[in-house]
């Protein structure tokens, strides 16, 4: 996980040094405590190794990070269709 999120942070690098990986899917939350409890040991034990922050986070929290760093996004103006597998008509 550090490894991914070193990596993440190189291909994304911006002002600042926060990044969001997003955990879960649609099924992934029928068993909550489970997957939290790992989440947890996943956040504790990446902390340790201390190269990283881990930590519970919103979207919102993100991107007012993101404002804080006065960081600015680029416009993509071309298509982008996440499941298209062809140029668009």
């Amino acid at each position: 996980f550090v490894a991914a999120a070193l990596n993440q942070a190189e291909a994304y690098a911006t002002k600042d040094n926060n990044i969001m990986f997003t955990m879960g899917s649609d099924f992934h939350y029928a068993d909550a405590v489970t997957w939290f409890k790992n989440l947890d040991k996943l956040i504790h034990y990446v902390n340790l190794d201390g190269r990283v922050n881990a930590f519970y986070s919103t979207p919102s929290m993100y991107t007012q990070a993101k404002h804080d760093a006065n960081v600015t996004w680029n416009i993509k103006r071309d298509d982008w269709f996440p499941y298209c597998d062809g140029k668009a008509e």
